[in-house]
């Protein structure tokens, strides 16, 4: 018995994706000219003065804090205990610490400022965070804006 021939079509060939998606959003203005285009991975590995409003004079300053890259600016321990001051400082009410209370910044603040309020901290200069050197007050006063209190690093 004869089977029918039946035809052999081919699968289509795979199509190669050339469209881009329209992503629309950008880093104009914060990114200098030079790297708007880069891919966020790029970018981490770029010293800090590509970020728009950083000089080039930034960068070797920030070095002397072992911060030499975006990624490692982002990622600096003395601005995310800054931020969490500040972010618990809008939220603390006055004097009204539990006197049984067992929480602690002993191991971020240096001892003059670990028992004062969130508020108070805020104003405590860079050197208060436990592992900076007071140098590091005067190091990043060229900077625009220079962080010169914990606040200041907190908004920076």
């Amino acid at each position: 018995r004869e089977t029918p021939e039946t035809p052999v079509t081919e699968p289509p060939a795979k199509v190669a994706k050339t469209d881009k998606p329209a992503y629309t959003f950008n880093l104009n203005l914060a990114m200098d000219k030079a790297h708007e285009t880069k891919s966020f991975t790029e970018m981490m590995a770029l010293p800090p003065s590509a970020l728009q409003g950083l000089a080039d004079r930034a960068d070797p300053k920030l070095a002397k804090i072992h911060v030499r890259t975006i990624e490692q600016l982002g990622n600096w321990k003395y601005y995310k205990i800054a931020k969490a001051i500040a972010t618990l400082a809008a939220v603390e009410e006055d004097g009204a610490r539990n006197p049984e209370g067992e929480s602690n910044l002993n191991k971020a603040l240096d001892k003059d400022w670990e028992t004062k309020t969130f508020k108070e901290m805020l104003d405590a200069p860079l050197s208060a965070l436990q592992g900076l050197a007071e140098w590091v007050d005067g190091e990043l006063d060229d900077l625009r804006p220079a962080p010169k209190t914990i606040k200041a690093l907190s908004e920076w």
